[in-house]
């Protein structure tokens, strides 16, 4: 008997043990795998789970450049969705700025597959992802069932097709053009190789009266409602009842793909996440609060475009308009230079109606300053101006250096072309008022409203006697005090009771000053100064500093009371004098200021700080803006820090803004020509009246002003006008003068011709008036220049000269005499003129009343004459001249400065002497306004905070 090799049994046993040996192992390693997994594996896990659970699964077709699913339609136009999901590579890095673009080819295809209709769609996604943790992602907008590749969110696209034969079939492809965007937001920059996309696409059907009524019960329950709210850009509630019954007439039905899966349409399982937890909404931007009688005003350059944006936030029940008027004024060219301003374009006047939603106005803006005032008659309203298309704002850093004059400002930009949703096909420029459905821009695009911030004292029955030191040097400056009275929550008079003590404690003067004021200020508002104060940066004492802060705002909430416009008052202290008391008789807010000594080294020109000295307007004023050199200084109350606790220092929030002085009126006579004493070198110059001003000039004919007449032009003259002085023409030769003697000047004076010898210089002949009034008027002569001048305005537009006499200011002095009236002012205004160019250095110059020592006396009212005083001047305008030597225009620089003589000065003669101390010599233009009729009153000037 054969016995089997002991070999296969040992080989056989090694088997068998193997076999038994594999599900140990297998066992075992399994054991150690898990065990090494720990617990991030379970979290990771639990966080892909939670994921899925959250999320909708759904059906996608595979799309690519050359393959795509179709859909048989039943026939007849079709309103179809497509919603795609990109697929992204694998191995990029998750940029949530990331932007992809790509496109669809859709082809409508008849039965017998003939082409129908082509178009070619395009769109961007996004990838929007939350949560990462060590084990991936908290929250995807989209991903696959494995995560074996990335997707981007839901991109949705609506194709209108147009009526089709039933059976017809639509076919989608991806365009090749799909990949990254660039920065710019419309250029592939990372183009995708092989790339594909997963749709789905769902047909729009309307609901019968069952299927409508079915819908509805269903959107009772809170899961149905949800749903169809997430369709909508609005929640179910805000919706209108058009909206909502549209909503509910409607369904999308998901339309399935042709073919056999796998051959015909590739599916992959997609999971579609609902939203992620809201965010906080963002802050309302600020706005500028309008109610009636708090407007504001805003300052702009141009050219561009200022969108208004306004809401209601509180509306009455009125017959009159519930509307925002929007006032637009054009203020003059930025930066400001020798060249006369254009004509100023007319004052633009429209308004909003307030509603509960968002309102938007498009204004635009020529070059230059543009001021926007912003107010309402009727309810309240937020308003917010935004800059566009080049517009700009100057910010408050820059405002305040110097070097600020050359600087150049970074304009705040937005889209001229945004559409905007609520605005059907309306853009942000250029077009009427219409509601907008969405937030407004971010501060960063806003305009702010200029502030100045003053601290004042709260007087009245209730309030304990402020207490001021009045101490210093003992001169005139020290004594002068400025009260600023502003009534409180109601116009009405404000009486001051004042008490002077001396060194001892002891009453040496007792005084009552009264301020009336005229009217509400539309521009200021008083802050709670509890409020305002504890959201000061710091919030220390020294947040309201004895100079009025600057602060551009985006936000501007309404006063709780009214103020009203400010009565500046002014009184000289007794020389004993070390402390006043002051109580106030009713409600009222106070400023009290005395007067710094002139600085040595003043300069001329523009009192104003850079933006504001670009502005030159004769017939304006700035309210508010910050000077170069304030020369009011504010006293605090010896208690300042006591009342500011017991909230006593109120601020007042004051806005910048230019407004209309009105010229002084007299009654005998307009202004008085200057002349120095001794042979002072004169010359006779003709200044040329801007085109701006001409119809003022004409308004105010005066002797001094001219037509100069243009040669071999028919001149029109209107005799019927109403002026005193009979019509004279006269002509100047130029030059040496000697050369035109003998020429002979050619007229035509109503087609009569005449001939004019030049016999002088200088020579004149009256205009007879003809019947009718109306003069026709043409001359020529040669070779040598000639001028003709008449004394009216022309109907053919010659241009407008004023007659001028200036001095000489070399190194001569020039000393004028100036009658001073008991109780008033005297002005003496300065016009200085450079004729040789624009001067390299300051031209600096001493003036001094009464030989620098006039005789004073104290009163009540007080304007403080400054004894001797150094002022360096620079051109800040131009002009253009003729001169009777010259025989074309010479372009001139000039600047003007006034000399007060105030009523602290004892009435008679002075005289006011000038004398150069260096730069380059100027001629002097002195005038003084004509004395006023009956009793002179003391020129009480507004404060150079106001």
């Amino acid at each position: 008997m054969l016995q089997p090799d002991a070999s296969l049994w040992r080989r056989g046993a090694t088997l068998g043990s193997r076999r038994f040996a594999l599900p140990t192992l297998v066992a075992l390693l399994s054991a150690v795998v898990l065990a090494t997994r720990g617990p991030a594996a379970v979290e990771n896990e639990a966080a892909d789970d939670m994921l899925t659970a959250t999320s909708e699964r759904m059906i996608a077709y595979v799309l690519t450049p050359e393959h795509g699913p179709r859909f048989r339609l039943p026939g007849g136009p079709e309103l179809v969705r497509v919603s795609a999901h990109l697929v992204l590579p694998s191995n990029q890095t998750y940029v949530p700025t990331r932007r992809y673009a790509f496109g669809i080819e859709a082809t409508l295809r008849a039965p017998d597959g003939e082409i129908l209709w082509r178009r070619q769609l395009s769109d961007r996604t996004d990838q929007t992802k939350a949560g990462h943790s060590e084990g991936g992602w908290i929250y995807e907008a989209a991903f696959a069932a494995d995560h074996r590749y990335e997707l981007s969110d839901s991109a949705g696209l609506e194709l209108a097709l147009p009526s089709c034969p039933p059976g017809s079939t639509l076919e989608l492809r991806l365009s090749e053009e799909t990949g990254i965007l660039g920065s710019d937001g419309n250029k592939i920059v990372v183009p995708f190789t092989n790339p594909s996309a997963l749709v789905r696409v769902h047909r729009r059907v309307d609901l019968g009266l069952a299927g409508e009524s079915l819908r509805r019960s269903a959107t009772q329950a809170a899961l149905g409602k949800a749903r169809l709210a997430a369709a909508t850009f609005l929640p179910w509630h805000a919706l209108r009842e058009a909206h909502r019954a549209h909503a509910e007439a409607e369904a999308w039905e998901r339309m399935p793909a042709e073919g056999r899966a796998g051959v015909d349409y590739r599916g992959e399982s997609v999971y579609v996440a609902a939203g992620p937890p809201p965010a906080p909404p963002p802050p309302e931007p600020p706005a500028l609060a309008i109610a009636p009688g708090q407007a504001a005003v805003v300052h702009l350059l141009g050219p561009g475009t200022a969108t208004v944006r306004t809401r209601g936030t509180a509306t009455v029940s009125t017959d009159m308009p519930q509307e925002i008027a929007v006032r637009t004024r054009w203020l003059g060219p930025f930066p400001a230079g020798p060249e006369p301003a254009p004509p100023a374009p007319p004052v633009s006047l429209l308004s909003i109606p307030i509603t509960d939603a968002w309102q938007e106005q498009a204004i635009p803006l020529t070059a230059g300053w543009t001021a926007i005032e912003l107010s309402t008659a009727v309810g309240a309203a937020d308003v917010q101006v935004v800059a566009s298309d080049g517009a700009r704002h100057p910010t408050s850093e820059e405002a305040g250096h110097e070097a600020a004059r050359e600087s150049t400002f970074a304009a705040l930009r937005l889209p001229a072309e945004t559409e905007r949703s609520g605005c059907a096909g309306a853009r942000l420029t250029y077009r009427a008022a219409c509601t907008l459905a969405i937030p407004p821009p971010p501060p960063s695009a806003l305009i702010p409203v200029d502030l100045r911030t003053l601290p004042l004292y709260r007087i009245g029955p209730d309030v304990a006697p402020l207490s001021f030191n009045l101490t210093g040097p003992k001169d005139i400056y020290t004594r002068t005090l400025r009260f600023d009275v502003r009534s409180l929550g109601a116009v009405a008079p404000v009486r001051l009771g004042l008490e002077f003590l001396d060194a001892r404690g002891r009453v040496i003067a007792v005084e009552e000053l009264l301020a009336e004021p005229t009217g509400l200020s539309l521009f200021e508002r008083a802050r709670p100064p509890s409020s305002f104060f504890a959201e000061s940066v710091g919030g220390s004492d020294e947040d309201d500093a004895q100079v009025p802060s600057l602060m551009p705002a985006l936000g501007l909430p309404l006063a709780e009371r009214p103020v009203s416009e400010p009565v500046s008052l002014r009184l000289l202290a007794p020389p004993e004098a070390v402390r006043l008391q002051l109580t106030g008789g009713s409600p009222a807010l106070l400023d009290v200021r005395t007067v710094l000594p002139p600085p040595a080294d003043e300069v001329g020109g523009s009192p104003w700080v850079w933006p504001y000295d670009q502005v030159v307007v004769d017939d304006e004023r700035w309210r508010y803006a910050p000077r170069r050199r304030d020369r009011w200084f504010p006293l605090r109350s010896e208690d300042h820090a006591l009342r500011r606790a017991a909230g006593q220092v109120m601020p007042l929030q004051a806005q910048i803004r230019r407004e209309y002085e009105p010229p002084r009126q007299t009654s005998e006579g307009p202004w008085i020509t200057a002349r120095p004493r001794g042979g002072a070198q004169r010359l006779d110059i003709l200044e040329l009246v801007p085109p701006s001003r001409r119809d003022e000039a004409i308004a105010s004919w005066g002797p001094g002003d001219v037509s100069v007449l243009r040669p071999n032009v028919v001149e029109k003259i209107d005799l019927r006008r109403g002026f005193d002085r009979p019509t004279r023409m006269r002509y100047h030769a130029i030059g040496a003068g000697v050369r035109a003697l003998g020429q002979d000047i050619a007229l035509r004076i109503n087609d009569v011709d005449d001939d004019w010898l030049i016999t002088a210089r200088a020579e004149s002949r009256r205009i007879a008036r003809p019947k009718g009034g109306l003069v026709s008027l043409m001359w020529s002569s040669g070779p040598e220049p000639v001028r003709i001048l008449v004394n009216r305005p022309t109907l053919s537009g010659a241009p407008i000269y004023t007659a001028r006499q200036i001095y000489r200011l070399a190194d001569n002095a020039l000393t004028v005499d100036v009658p001073k009236r008991a109780g008033a002012v005297e002005a003496l205004h300065v016009v200085v003129y450079w004729l040789e160019g624009a001067p390299t250095t300051a031209t600096s110059l001493r003036v001094a009343i009464d030989g620098g020592a006039p005789k004073r006396h104290s009163a009540r009212g007080v304007n403080v004459s400054q004894a001797e005083l150094s002022v360096a001047l620079i051109p800040d305008s131009g002009a253009e001249l003729l001169r009777t030597d010259r025989d074309t225009p010479v372009r001139a620089h000039r600047t003007t400065f006034t000399i007060r003589l105030g009523d602290d000065l004892s009435p008679g003669r002075h005289t006011v002497t000038f004398t150069r101390d260096s730069g380059a010599p100027v001629w002097l233009r002195l005038f003084r306004e004509a004395p006023k009729s009956g009793t002179a009153a003391p020129d009480l000037e507004l404060g150079h905070d106001d």
